[in-house]
């Protein structure tokens, strides 16, 4: 049967009736390749970051800094918080 301009409901239903089994083993087909590639296929995942630090431009006579902490300090407690668990 060729597809019609006009196909009612009961000519899709005669369609699927008459092609039944070749759509459901092309499904279970796709479903199981779809299945068997994340079983196979290797968890691959890599992220990377730059932070951007900028020292102080006014002299610290004018304003006194807030943070007490060193770069290489603030950068560790950065790096540990990034890469816990719980984130």
């Amino acid at each position: 049967m060729a597809l019609k301009k006009n196909m009612e409901v009961s000519d899709w239903i005669e369609l699927f009736l008459r092609r039944k089994w070749f759509i459901i083993f092309s499904f279970l087909i796709i479903t199981f390749g779809a299945f068997a590639y994340c079983v196979v296929a290797p968890e691959y995942y890599t992220s990377s970051t730059t932070i951007l630090i900028i020292p102080q431009k006014i002299p610290e006579d004018y304003v006194k800094s807030t943070v007490t902490y060193q770069i290489e300090a603030r950068l560790n407690t950065l790096k540990q918080q990034i890469l816990s668990r719980t984130r």
